[in-house]
């Protein structure tokens, strides 16, 4: 590569030298022109996204959610304790306007340590390419398919709201996407 860099240097000297030489030849006279341009100062927008997660958990239930919002997954957090989690609800809301609602069907138990995934339908299929999908499934990693559910679909904000079978506040997990624009010049 350097010495592509050297003969590319010295054929323009050579060509430069050429050129005097035919100037000198046709006693050509050059005249100077200046055009002066005046132009606003260059200014760059770059957009930066900020992420933030807030999770809380009133007894032993927490969800957890990975960005590709592929599934939603309770994890019972106790290490003795069996959580029967039948008829609980699971709300979610992404940017204020949507909602969507879903009752887990009955016979659900989280073990001690235990997960359960919840997946949408193309969640499932995305699961299936991935080199771990095997392993989830367990007595301790459970997996469930809402075939009603296209999509756990994404936003700036989404919440998911955690409930049991009589109403009361079990877990929730706030996911904030933020774009900032920082001008520069």
């Amino acid at each position: 590569m350097i010495n592509g860099i050297e003969q590319m240097r010295e054929r323009k000297t050579n060509l430069e030298s050429e050129l005097i030489i035919y100037r000198n030849l046709l006693e050509y006279d050059p005249v100077e022109k200046s055009v002066i341009i005046d132009s606003p100062p260059l200014i760059t927008t770059t957009t930066v996204k900020t992420f933030a997660i807030k999770q809380q958990k009133k007894d032993w239930i927490s969800i957890e959610c990975p960005l590709d919002n592929t599934y939603v997954c309770l994890i019972n957090h106790s290490t003795n304790k069996d959580i029967n989690i039948s008829g609980w609800i699971i709300k979610r809301h992404v940017d204020p306007t949507l909602e969507y609602e879903y009752k887990l069907p009955n016979g659900i138990h989280l073990p001690p340590g235990g997960e359960l995934k919840i997946y949408s339908t193309l969640g499932n299929a995305a699961a299936q390419f991935s080199s771990n999908y095997e392993s989830i499934c367990s007595s301790l990693h459970q997996k469930l398919i809402i075939n009603d559910l296209l999509s756990w679909i994404t936003g700036d904000k989404i919440e998911i709201c955690l409930f049991d079978e009589n109403g009361n506040y079990k877990a929730s997990y706030i996911q904030t996407f933020a774009s900032e624009e920082i001008v520069s010049a």
